[in-house]
């Protein structure tokens, strides 16, 4: 993961406590997004948190995107890499999930 880190300018990235991404988001103003998914209590708003919810077998404790919310509070840390392109940081969020292993279930590009 460093190695991916070190090659690009800068962006953002959810780890849990072990150091492993489990998260690659953008966004233009990146601490904002962040603070309204830890602070949201919808599907559309909380989509993170949500997520945890749904994964029953890895994290059966998880029943609230509120209880989702605490175990991120207390498991995960966010790395923040500035990249002023927008073009640049769509890319870099796919190319990120694809080399960090991301993609099976918190990011995905399918389009709906």
């Amino acid at each position: 993961m460093d190695r991916i880190l070190s090659q690009l300018r800068e962006s953002s990235l959810f780890t849990n406590l072990e150091n492993k991404a489990v998260y690659v988001g953008r966004s233009g103003n990146l601490a904002q997004r962040i603070g309204v998914d830890l602070r949201a209590v919808t599907r559309q708003q909380a989509t993170i948190s949500y997520k945890l919810t749904t994964l029953k077998q890895r994290f059966p404790q998880l029943n609230t995107i509120q209880d989702a919310r605490e175990y991120m509070y207390k498991n995960y840390s966010v790395q923040m890499l500035k990249i002023e392109d927008e073009n640049e940081r769509a890319l870099f969020q796919i190319y990120a999930s694809m080399e960090l292993g991301t993609l099976d279930e918190f990011n995905s590009f399918r389009e709906t």
